[in-house]
């Protein structure tokens, strides 16, 4: 078994997360609980839990391709208000 911080958690994180999008839009009923304050207290040790796996090699290949982080960035805001 893998532990929690194990590379293939790690390298599967692109794949669970789309799928659990997936299934909220599916499925709202099952993420509605998921709101208001208690979301907002419980990224707080998400992000920085995310943030620590970056390396310097990983900022460097964003500066790499300023296109597609760009490009990445512009769809998300202007994906985000239609799933409100």
């Amino acid at each position: 078994m893998h532990e929690p911080n194990s590379p293939l958690t790690t390298n599967l994180f692109p794949i669970w997360v789309p799928t659990a999008g997936a299934l909220a839009l599916a499925h709202p009923a099952w993420f509605t609980w998921f709101r208001g304050e208690f979301s907002t207290w419980s990224l707080a040790p998400i992000m920085p839990g995310m943030g620590i796996t970056l390396t310097l090699e990983d900022y460097k290949r964003v500066l790499q391709i300023p296109r597609a982080v760009g490009i990445s960035v512009a769809a998300h805001y202007v994906s985000m208000p239609f799933l409100g």
